[in-house]
């Protein structure tokens, strides 16, 4: 059965499928001696490719370029397995839980290169998509800049302090007549009062801040922390 593999033949379309280049390529191989006339099966327009003959000699004879398609050409003539007379091998015994090894996959350099901007290519259109997610939620008031939105809360917060602390001067008054004391040693005590409830609640939202993550994911933009933008 071995001797049958070794001299299996092929037409000259199929062995150019067989390596992926043209039929007129298989031709000008011939033409120029790349494949010798020991290769071949028969003459002219019908001769047939002896298959692993003519894969032996192109490895041998093709320079580099040309079985890495460097010229175009896709030639995958260095990564074909070539079938070898199968050699006895003493029976070995056999194991109960034997593991099956994968069948091996041969990569051309122009698969690699093919896989990678395929990847690349993957990659910028879920960054457009995440791009755009985030510009129609921007757009529908979901989101807001963050620059923006700390102005607007220091904004707030400093106008309800004032709030507070002019309503202080009201309080004494009202605190004065009600007590029969000075109205500005009791407004000076509930100022002092007034500044360390406010310097608590400072460092009480420091600690808060501290502890929260810069950023956080909106779940209905990002299914996975991998399409989150850094």
């Amino acid at each position: 059965m071995t001797g049958i593999q070794s001299d299996q033949t092929m037409s000259k379309g199929e062995f150019a499928k067989l390596i992926n280049v043209s039929a007129g390529r298989i031709s000008q191989y011939i033409a120029s001696g790349q494949i010798g006339p020991d290769a071949l099966q028969g003459e002219g327009r019908s001769a047939r490719i002896v298959v692993e003959r003519a894969k032996r000699q192109l490895s041998g004879r093709l320079d580099v370029s040309q079985r890495v398609g460097i010229n175009g050409l896709g030639t995958r003539i260095s990564v074909l397995p070539v079938t070898r007379p199968a050699v006895e091998q003493p029976a070995a015994p056999l194991l109960a839980n034997a593991e099956k090894r994968p069948p091996e996959v041969f990569q051309t350099p122009s698969d690699l290169v093919a896989d990678q901007i395929a990847r690349e290519k993957l990659e910028q259109a879920k960054m457009q998509t995440a791009r755009a997610k985030r510009e129609e939620a921007l757009a529908s008031g979901r989101f807001m800049l963050a620059d923006e939105a700390r102005s607007e809360i220091t904004r707030s917060v400093a106008m309800a302090y004032r709030v507070m602390e002019g309503g202080l001067a009201d309080m004494a008054t009202h605190l004065a007549g009600q007590f029969e004391l000075p109205q500005r040693d009791i407004l000076h005590h509930l100022q002092q009062a007034f500044r360390k409830v406010r310097e608590r609640a400072a460092q009480g939202f420091i600690e808060q801040q501290a502890s929260e993550p810069e950023n956080v994911i909106d779940p209905d933009l990002f299914e996975s922390e991998d399409q989150h933008p850094d």
